[in-house]
Parts: structure tokens; C-alpha cells; sequence
């Protein structure tokens, strides 16, 4: 097997298990705040790690800095909306305020940025 199948595979492997934990991850937190306990901190929480491995993702996906970045925060533009209309379909008329400050907001962008950082290293290691 040549060096670039070898790497192809890896690097196929890593998106997989990056993108699963991900995905649990994820759904593990919103099963936490539909019971009524909203895991965020000023700066880094539980939630953090959702974003750094959303940004090895990113970075493993052949996007270049600029748009990872874009991505990152982009998301966390419409992460409020999506929250609200979440909470409105999952609580009905009382759907509960958005509990993230900006500072968590800020952090969730760095950590993520870090991730894609990481993922772009990794792959240069391949």
C-alpha cells in the first residue's frame, strides 16, 4: 500500500471518528438542557468541546482558514436563532432565554479555531 492510500485512510478514519464524537457528543449536551440544566460558563463549558471538534472537522475538510473561520463564527450568529426556535418547538410559547454570554461566544470561536489549527497540523503529519 503507497504512502498516499495509507494517508487517504487515515485521514478518512479521522473525519469519521471526529465527526461521531461530534454528533454524540452534541446530542448528549441537548439531552442535558432539555432537562432544564444549562451546562454554559462565562468562558469555556461543556459546549466547548462541541466547537473545538467541529473546528478539527472543519479543518480535516479542506476548508481553507478564512472560510473555517467564517464558519465558526457564522455559527455562532445563528446559534441564538436556532436555540430560540428550538426551544419554541421542544417548550412550546415559554422557551427559555438564550444562555450564552458573549464572552462564551468568543471562546467557542477561539477553541474551534484551535481545533481547525490542529486538524490542518495533523494532516501536514499524514
Amino acid at each position: 500500500m503507497s504512502n498516499k492510500t495509507t494517508s487517504d485512510k487515515k485521514l478518512r478514519q479521522a473525519k469519521r471518528l471526529f465527526l461521531t464524537l461530534t454528533i454524540v457528543f452534541e446530542f448528549t449536551l441537548i439531552v442535558f438542557d432539555r432537562s432544564g440544566v444549562y451546562l454554559t460558563g462565562p468562558f469555556v463549558d461543556p459546549w466547548s468541546f462541541v466547537h473545538v471538534f467541529a473546528g478539527v472537522l472543519i479543518g480535516l475538510y479542506y476548508f481553507q482558514w478564512k472560510a473555517g473561520l467564517g464558519l465558526l463564527i457564522l455559527w455562532e450568529i445563528i446559534e441564538p436563532v436556532i436555540f430560540l426556535l428550538g426551544g419554541i418547538l421542544f417548550f412550546g410559547s415559554q422557551a427559555p432565554d438564550f444562555p450564552e454570554v458573549p464572552t462564551n461566544q468568543v471562546t467557542d470561536v477561539v477553541l474551534g479555531f484551535l481545533g481547525y489549527l490542529v486538524a490542518k497540523w495533523w494532516k501536514r503529519k499524514l
